[in-house]
């Protein structure tokens, strides 16, 4: 296949996950896309993409089945980016969740909430084991569809301290120099959103003084936190086409939908499957209010298959 067959194939294949802000924002995605894929073609023969994803399962009971185990999302999340893989063509999942494992960890009067390590760990053995099984149906796609720490980052990019004393130095340096600007603000409610998703059941014992302050310092420390591994990510992959689960305003990263149309994120909500076939992710207590039922069961100690079907 030449080199632009193999990229108008890419263009097509994942123009149905892309997230864009209007019609002039996308056609300048696709520029971007093939821009970036014929720089990488030219210099080393392949197309590699890059994104950071799956964390570790949200620990709030009113978003996810399990936050042990990867299920349903996970595995049509991660089908879709399978779609994507074919010779010459990998994706690279940063997995971030020892980015932010000892910041998602509360505790208020006695009470703690937030991660457990061991729960964290399951879930990423869950994640691939669903990879594993796409490489039993597909050989070599576990190769080209691999999860990558950020310790690897490290050691690509030669820094020789361990990560968590990376990470806290990165957060010292970096939060007295986050400015409020368009793109920050965003990013700040975004993230203040999604934390108070995970930590809700402290928060509502909290005092509303003493959880705002709790969600703006969490908040800070995730931004620098995501700031600096983002720049890992940039020096150890400085030619690969960068993906987001955010929508994005400038074309330098693109922004797409782990599920084709929707917003929510496998590891923060649960798979909806609808009578006609189509499936989107949705928190859990909102899947159960709309009337959708729980189908599935559990396959091993760290996945299941269980998500919401209509009935």
């Amino acid at each position: 296949m030449s080199n632009a067959a193999l990229i108008t194939r890419q263009v097509e294949k994942i123009s149905p996950l892309m997230r864009s802000f209007d019609q002039t924002h996308r056609q300048k995605q696709f520029e971007a896309l093939r821009v970036n894929m014929e720089r990488q073609l030219a210099h080393g023969g392949k197309i590699t993409y890059v994104l950071p994803a799956f964390p570790f399962k949200s620990p709030n009971p009113d978003r996810v089945i399990d936050c042990k185990r990867a299920d349903m999302a996970e595995a049509e999340s991660l089908r879709n980016l399978a779609i994507l893989v074919e010779e010459n063509v990998e994706v690279h999942i940063m997995t971030d969740s020892r980015v932010f494992f000892d910041l998602f960890q509360v505790s208020h009067n006695g009470n703690t909430f937030g991660l457990e390590e061991a729960a964290v760990a399951r879930f990423e053995r869950g994640v691939y084991e669903i990879i594993l099984e796409m490489d039993a149906q597909i050989p070599g796609m576990a190769e080209k569809l691999r999860r990558v720490p950020i310790e690897a980052l490290m050691e690509r990019v030669n820094i020789t301290v361990g990560a968590a004393e990376f990470l806290r130095k990165e957060e010292d340096v970096r939060i007295p120099t986050i400015r409020m600007n368009c793109r920050t603000r965003s990013q700040y409610d975004g993230l203040k959103r999604t934390i108070g998703g995970y930590f809700q059941p402290i928060l509502d014992i909290m005092d509303l003084a003493q959880g705002e302050q709790t969600l703006h310092r969490l908040t800070l420390s995730s931004i620098a936190r995501t700031s600096a591994h983002s720049e890992l990510i940039t020096n150890a992959y400085p030619d690969a086409l960068r993906l987001s689960i955010h929508v994005q305003f400038d074309t330098s990263r693109i922004g797409i939908s782990l599920v084709p149309g929707c917003k929510q994120c496998p590891w923060n909500g649960v798979l909806v499957v609808k009578k006609d076939g189509s499936k989107s992710i949705v928190p859990k207590s909102k899947a159960e209010i709309s009337g959708f039922a729980l189908q599935g069961a559990v396959l091993s100690e760290n996945r299941s298959d269980m998500h919401y079907a209509e009935i």
